[in-house]
């Protein structure tokens, strides 16, 4: 009885409110999907595998990309590779204005940067 009742339900709807319906729930399966989808993880999956290298702050400033924790802020670092050499990156991460604070220019840092592509850098956290 109760499945009969949800048929009668869904055909007293019109088009655009079955259409409507349809989108909201691929526009959700899509949200909760997105993080999984595998390009999304090929930067980190290299930076995993990549090589450590000490690093200076150089700047770190708001790029006027909000989020809802917080606002995304870009920290331009400079990088030296195993053969002395030095180049610039530069991570666009979300950060706390209090933990911004923790990287002032000059701090100096630990990264870990893909040797092949090296605009793929990432901070190691302090402690590991």
């Amino acid at each position: 009885m109760a499945l009969n009742d949800m048929k009668v339900a869904w055909n007293r709807r019109s088009k655009f409110e079955r259409w409507l319906f349809i989108i909201i729930v691929l526009a959700i399966i899509g949200a909760i999907a997105f993080p999984f989808i595998p390009g999304r993880t090929s930067q980190s999956a290299a930076i995993e595998e990549g090589v450590g290298a000490p690093a200076k702050v150089i700047r770190v400033h708001d790029t006027a990309e909000g989020l809802t924790a917080g606002s995304l802020v870009a920290v331009d670092l400079a990088v030296t590779d195993k053969m002395g050499k030095e180049f610039a990156a530069s991570i666009k991460m979300p950060l706390s204005f209090i933990r911004a604070y923790d990287l002032k220019a000059g701090k100096p840092v630990t990264v870990k940067y893909d040797p092949n592509d090296r605009t793929k850098v990432d901070l190691v956290p302090e402690g590991k």
